[in-house]
């Protein structure tokens, strides 16, 4: 029980940070500054259906979980993860462990993290931040001291907005 515990962790760990590092997505939009060093390159992902989920013969696979098909609309995924560069010119900082070469992928960083990193480049790319603190807005100097140790209930994401935002996992899965 003990190993199939630390699988399931290691395996959650691995896709967390697959996600964050892997890019953004941002609906079909030109940024309205020049961006270049920050943003990643995009690629089109056509619109299609899939099972998501794993088969039932999976080992370790959930009882709980049912395969299911899932379309996703068409969208926009970086074609490389993002940089410790990009990260470093957006954010300030760099959180990566594994350094040397700025065009290796940035690497320890959370969702909350992510989600700022998204926020923060729509900002300065011109474009409507996706995401929002609840009753607060989607201006990451404004939400409130401690926000990444609270739960993530109050983060919202704006569907419509046109700014960049970390792919849901249908999407991932997908592309």
């Amino acid at each position: 029980m003990r190993s199939r515990t630390a699988l399931v962790t290691a395996q959650l760990l691995v896709l967390l940070l697959v996600i964050l590092a892997a890019s953004l997505v941002y609906r079909n939009r030109t940024p309205r500054v020049d961006v270049s060093s920050q943003a990643p390159e995009m690629v089109r992902i056509p619109a299609g259906s899939f099972l998501m989920g794993s088969p039932p013969t999976e080992p370790f696979r959930s009882p709980q979980e049912t395969r299911h098909e899932v379309s996703v609309s068409s969208f926009l995924l970086g074609r490389f993860p993002v940089t410790q560069a990009q990260w470093q010119s957006v954010m300030g900082v760099n959180p990566s462990y594994f350094r040397g070469d700025s065009r290796l992928p940035v690497e320890g960083v959370t969702w909350y993290d992510a989600v700022a990193f998204c926020n923060w480049l729509s900002l300065k790319a011109g474009l409507k931040p996706c995401y929002q603190y609840e009753g607060v807005g989607a201006d990451p100097s404004r939400w409130p001291t401690g926000w990444k140790q609270s739960l993530h209930d109050h983060i919202r994401c704006d569907w419509g907005a046109d700014g960049f935002r970390v792919p849901t996992e249908a999407e991932w899965e997908y592309a």
